[in-house]
Formats: C-alpha cells, sequence, structure tokens
C-alpha cells in the first residue's frame, strides 16, 4: 500500500507539469471553485459516507484507527521537535465540517484544515490565487511522533482516495 502511496503522490506532482490542471479540471466541470473541490473531498474524506461507492469510512469516524491524531489524546504533533498533545478538532469537529465550515477562527482545527486544502490543491496544481501551502513542507518532522502503523496509515490513504472516486476524481490516482 506504501507503494501505491507513493505512486499517487508522483502522479499528483507530476499533474503540475499538465498542460490542464487536475483542479482546474475537475473545478469547472463540476462548476464549483478549486477550493471548493478540494474543501468539499476532504470533509468527506474526514467524515466519511457509509453509503457512498466505495463507501468513505471517515476519518474522524468514532472507530477511526487515526482519531487519536486528531483529538490530543495522544503525544503526536511535533512542537519545536517535542511530542505535544494537541487536540485538532477544538473548532467545532465534526459538526462544524457537517455545517460547511472548517473551523472556528484561532483554532487548531482551522489551521490544520487550511494546512490540508492549500497542501491537497498544490499537490492537484491548483491556480496560482489558490492559497499557497504555509504549513511545514517537511512532511517527515510533521509526522515525526506519530508511529504511524501500516493499518492506520492504509486507513488514512484509503478514505483519500475513496473521497476522489465519490468525486469522479480517483480516475487519475
Amino acid at each position: 500500500m506504501l507503494t501505491k502511496t507513493v505512486a499517487s503522490l508522483a502522479i499528483l506532482a507530476t499533474s503540475a507539469l499538465a498542460q490542464v490542471p487536475i483542479c482546474s479540471k475537475y473545478a469547472t466541470a463540476l462548476n464549483i471553485t478549486e477550493t471548493q473541490l478540494v474543501e468539499d473531498v476532504l470533509v468527506l474524506a474526514l467524515l466519511g459516507n457509509t453509503t457512498a461507492n466505495p463507501p468513505v469510512a471517515g476519518i474522524l469516524a468514532s472507530s477511526s484507527p487515526v482519531l487519536n491524531f486528531f483529538n490530543g489524546a495522544g503525544l503526536t504533533t511535533n512542537r519545536n521537535n517535542q511530542p505535544t498533545s494537541v487536540n485538532f478538532l477544538d473548532g467545532g469537529g465534526a459538526a462544524s465540517l457537517q455545517n460547511g465550515t472548517l473551523g472556528t477562527t484561532g483554532s487548531n482545527q482551522l489551521t490544520l484544515a487550511n494546512h490540508l486544502v492549500e497542501y491537497v490543491g498544490f499537490l492537484l496544481n491548483c491556480n496560482e490565487t489558490f492559497p499557497v501551502y504555509t504549513g511545514n513542507p517537511n512532511m517527515y518532522a510533521v509526522h515525526k511522533f506519530m508511529n504511524i502503523s501500516q493499518t492506520q496509515f492504509t486507513y488514512f490513504d484509503t478514505a483519500i482516495e475513496n473521497a476522489t472516486k465519490m468525486w469522479d476524481l480517483g480516475s487519475w490516482l
């Protein structure tokens, strides 16, 4: 599965060289903004949709094996090279996502959501007016203290992949 993810990321990265960027192509086809496209895919991956085909398990589901990376249950966040507990659901959690907001102003949730949107927007080669990624570009440093198992990695990866398929973006993975 790691190989599949690396291959998927390589495809995403090379999309930056494409003449018609994936982000623009699908946002135009769906008649939404590029930002809305990326936000909708991420919200679907976070909340899940068990009636979708394929089903999206939901990264923030109560049974999710990766929930502890988001709810502050463990020392999994790297702050100043120290393992730290951070609640990334402090901006309303799933309820705010269901209501169409990524989180409350100043919350860890909104910061993380914005970074995810920016990062995925970069991978999809969204246009130059799309928000620039402002998080730490060193993904190793970001995830250093998570001790991610293969099961957790696969769960997260599958949720993102199935969310893209729900939006008919899966054909580029």
